[in-house]
């Protein structure tokens, strides 16, 4: 087929001249409101309470009505340039096809598996509220550690954090994905705890894997060496894409520490590396202060009835005890932790133990 000179003249024109120039910029502006669309209609598709199919249509039609003022100055120099209005009209129209093209920019296919994805992605799927729609508890995910944590250094040491919970006690501690350490392997592998060189033994100076370097659970969680010391420590050793997502988290805790058990001791952190509650792992209590769970719920994975024993990082054929954030109420000097049979016990806040850190995206 030989195509006619008058339309490669028309063509060149185009290219040209100012239309071609503002098709390109529009087309390009289009590009994020198509994906807009696309973030509303699939919040709403999947269930988010704060989307709504109405909304998607209400943003539609705005962005329809916005886009016939530029479609019309694509047009109007195209008809200074010699082209019929019709044919004027159908370009500067063609320019907005680009938004529906780039609705489905937004997220990964449903069904895509979570080790397969982005950092990024992941932390888009849940703030939009749809990470029960593309995820399942239990799922896990690979991070590679690198840096020291405490006298434990990490050199391309790669874990597997699996979800805990979706949307965990979302009331008071918001949408989000909870994960925590670790696998060792994307499928099947032993359940482990980071262990340091002073696991099992009493350490009152230097930094360990233990609570606090005196017998004291005076404070609670929230002035322990473990909060201001290893948590921050382990947060520099992620990949730093996963330290930019994350998210911070309210987590209630007895954060007065002692004998007693009053409601008033049970206060609120904002935690973006954390330890688990003797609650959110049994669903029920042994030391910790009765008020906790008020605020906490036993998260899914362990509700699930998966088993809450852990073996050492360094060594998977050896169980290890691991520990919780909660200060024990029955005296001024423990803390709980999951026991080797995968029960509660405290044991003083000097000894080293697991370190099986949690997080939020």
């Amino acid at each position: 087929m030989v195509i006619g000179s008058s339309y490669v003249g028309h063509l060149g024109s185009f290219f040209k001249g100012g239309g071609f120039v503002m098709a390109v910029v529009l087309g390009l502006h289009n590009i994020p409101e198509g994906m807009a669309v696309g973030v509303v209609l699939a919040g709403a598709y999947y269930g988010n309470t704060m989307l709504s199919m109405s909304a998607a249509l209400a943003l539609s039609i705005g962005i329809a009505l916005q886009n016939l003022p530029e479609g019309a100055i694509i047009s109007m120099p195209l008809i200074g340039e010699g082209y019929s209005k019709p044919k004027a009209f159908l370009l500067g129209g063609m320019s907005g096809i680009v938004e529906p093209l780039s609705v489905p920019l937004n997220l990964p296919a449903v069904g895509t598996p979570l080790n397969d994805m982005s950092w990024e992605d992941v932390s888009k799927i849940s703030s939009m509220g749809l990470a029960s729609s593309y995820f399942s508890v239990g799922d896990r995910k690979a991070i590679t550690l690198n840096g020291t944590v405490g006298s434990l250094t990490f050199s391309n040491q790669t874990s597997y954090a699996y979800i805990l919970g979706i949307d965990h006690n979302a009331s008071i501690e918001g949408n989000g994905i909870h994960f925590q350490f670790g696998y060792t392997a994307l499928s099947g592998g032993t359940n482990i705890a980071f262990v340091d060189s002073g696991n099992g033994s009493e350490k009152k100076s230097g930094t360990w894997f233990n609570m606090n370097n005196s017998a004291s659970n005076s404070g609670g969680w929230v002035s322990s060496r473990m909060r201001s010391t290893i948590c921050p420590a382990f947060k520099s050793a992620l990949p730093t894409k996963l330290q930019a997502i994350l998210k911070t988290v309210t987590k209630y805790t007895d954060n007065t520490g002692g004998s007693g058990a009053t409601s008033a001791r049970v206060t609120a952190t904002e935690d973006d590396i954390f330890l688990l509650a003797e609650w959110e792992v049994f669903g029920a209590r042994t030391s910790a202060n009765p008020s906790e769970q008020s605020y906490q719920k036993q998260y899914d994975y362990y509700a699930n009835g998966n088993s809450k024993k852990k073996y050492r990082h360094n060594s998977t054929s050896s169980l290890v005890n691991w520990k919780l954030r909660s200060p024990s109420v029955m005296n001024d000097k423990s803390f709980p932790e999951v026991t080797t049979s995968g029960t509660s016990s405290a044991y003083y806040a000097t000894y080293s133990r697991g370190f099986a850190p949690a997080f939020v995206i």
